[in-house]
């Protein structure tokens, strides 16, 4: 039997099964989210919709469909989902968040009959040139499956349904080392990635370009007061982009352009997927500060959703922009260079 965790055995005397009123066996699924860098289940805050769809692994028919849109039972602690199923062998997938949201920027196809109709699309808008575009902030949509053998023994049986999120924020911070004012309208910050179409299993199905764009920018000035030389300037300017983005993938190359607004001028590409999996640690303390070793690269994307970019800009003497330094996530990438490449 594929993955349970829990399974219990009664005789249908036993009075704690006295209230189902029968000796047939019961089926739960629980879901279950700590594929995150806290590795602590967040199910009950983050998930505010479950369609669970039931599927003949022999034949791929659609043998029934689950759903649960109220987010108080599903924010309530050990929810169980309730199958109503005959004993067999099954698959699951589950499409979580797709409801009870602001924007329904998600969507599945309308006939769902077969295992791989079963797919999820991003609505995304198109500029005047034809080219898809993305500038919306994402809401949370999960991913989860298993495949799983229902028995005809009497009792109660759970089975765990793990999630992977697969929508991703990036925040992207510039700062000028000289403390020359930057303002929103100086650049421009897009991301080019084909993956906004997902498959029933959630790899990314060929889909055409789309350019993330921020959903949020802001400019600014902070005091820094005391914490410079002497005769330096005491005002720290910045300015901060931040965009969505779906499911980022290991063995693809989407790149982060920023570019001059005014002249054009590219002053960052910067190849996030291949950076972020380079330049980071394999080991994370979770919220009990037991510490995990992640290895593998595309663990680590599916676990980290929150990318957060730091930019030190100058100038150049024949004028543009001078790149400084580069974090990302707290780990220095480079140095000193002007185009930036991988």
């Amino acid at each position: 039997m594929l993955p349970v965790v829990g399974m219990a055995l009664m005789s249908c005397h036993n009075p704690v099964y006295d209230y189902e009123g029968d000796c047939e066996p019961h089926y739960y699924v629980k879901f279950v989210y700590d594929m995150n860098m806290q590795w602590a289940d967040a199910f009950s805050s983050q998930v505010n919709s479950v369609e669970l769809y039931v599927f003949d692994p022999q034949t791929g028919e659609i043998v029934k469909r689950f759903e649960e849109f109220d987010t108080s039972v599903l924010s309530s602690p050990g929810y169980l989902m309730p199958l109503d199923l005959e004993p067999g062998n099954y698959q699951f997938v589950a499409w979580c968040g797709l409801e009870n949201n602001m924007e329904n920027l998600f969507s599945l196809p309308s006939t769902r009959t077969r295992v791989e109709e079963v797919h999820c699309r991003m609505h995304r808008d198109y500029d005047d040139k034809g080219n898809a575009f993305q500038d919306k902030q994402l809401h949370h949509l999960f991913y989860g499956s298993l495949d799983a053998t229902l028995p005809d023994e009497e009792g109660t049986y759970v089975y765990q349904v793990d999630l992977i999120k697969n929508t991703n924020n990036i925040s992207i911070s510039l700062q000028h080392v000289s403390g020359q004012p930057l303002t929103a309208d100086m650049f421009n910050v897009e991301m080019t990635e084909g993956n906004g179409h997902l498959k029933h299993d959630n790899s990314l199905m060929d889909d055409e370009d789309i350019s993330y764009r921020p959903w949020h920018l802001r400019d600014g000035a902070m005091d820094i007061g005391g914490m410079k030389a002497e005769n330096d300037d005491e005002t720290l300017n910045f300015f901060m982009a931040e965009l969505s983005t779906c499911r980022l993938m290991k063995d693809r190359d989407p790149r982060i352009n920023i570019t001059d607004s005014s002249t054009g001028e590219l002053i960052y590409s910067i190849p996030i997927v291949k950076w972020a999996t380079t330049f980071r640690s394999q080991q994370f303390a979770d919220v009990n500060n037991e510490i995990h070793v992640v290895y593998d690269d595309q663990e680590y994307l599916d676990r980290e959703n929150q990318y957060n970019i730091m930019l030190y800009l100058d100038n150049k003497e024949d004028g543009g922009w001078l790149t400084a330094t580069i974090y990302i996530n707290s780990w220095r990438v480079v140095t000193s260079q002007y185009e930036v490449e991988d």
